[in-house]
């Protein structure tokens, strides 16, 4: 648990990876901008931070300061929205198995489509042939809702279980933590950034 008095000291010693909404992309612009972890984040500008990462850069400069105006609001209705597959016979080859996790992701995808929802926990579940099974998740800033955000994150979840090591026999694909279509409006979604790779200096003063 983190404190309220914590939580700044927190924010400034985590690594970028580890924020809310900072995907591959996101990650290795920032990295190539000398921003490491959060205390380097900071020093930017509201304005710089928009320049260079559009709509999510407002976030990135709120949430490092640990500002989040967003209303909390109960959760009613359905909680999450997901697809899963069980084999015939059980799979070992990872290529398999991203290309299976691409289709239940396409399949939840269209199921968040027809509901217009979006969510910011994207779980992954894994039974192994032993029928042990595991869950990996993370949670973003920026919203899933596409095949394309979900498959950004699936390659790493994998690749912190066991499967490929272990046969698996069930894979599945859930996203949770929802906003409606109208709150989605004002939210943030991982984008391809639309900048050619960095090879200037920040004009901020980071270490």
């Amino acid at each position: 648990v983190i404190t309220p008095e914590q939580a700044i000291p927190f924010i400034r010693r985590l690594p970028v990876r580890k924020f809310f909404g900072v995907g591959r992309v996101t990650e290795q612009r920032m990295l190539a901008m000398g921003i490491k972890r959060g205390g380097d984040l900071v020093r930017y500008s509201r304005a710089e931070l928009i320049e260079f990462f559009g709509k999510s850069g407002n976030f990135f400069y709120e949430i490092v300061r640990g500002i989040d105006s967003r209303p909390v609001q109960p959760r009613r209705g359905r909680k999450s929205v997901g697809s899963e597959v069980t084999f015939k016979q059980d799979l070992q080859s990872r290529e398999q198995m991203l290309q299976v996790l691409q289709q239940q992701a396409r399949r939840v995808e269209a199921a968040l489509e027809k509901k217009r929802l979006r969510g910011r926990t994207l779980i992954l579940k894994v039974r192994y042939t032993d029928f042990v099974t595991v869950t990996r998740s993370c949670t973003s800033a920026c919203w899933f809702g596409t095949t394309s955000d979900m498959m950004d994150h699936i390659p790493r979840l994998l690749a912190m279980t066991e499967a490929g090591r272990k046969k698996v026999r069930l894979l599945g694909v859930t996203v949770t933590n929802f906003q409606s279509e109208q709150e989605n409006r004002t939210g943030f979604r991982q984008l391809p950034l639309p900048f050619p790779p960095w090879t200037g200096r920040p004009s901020a003063d980071v270490c």
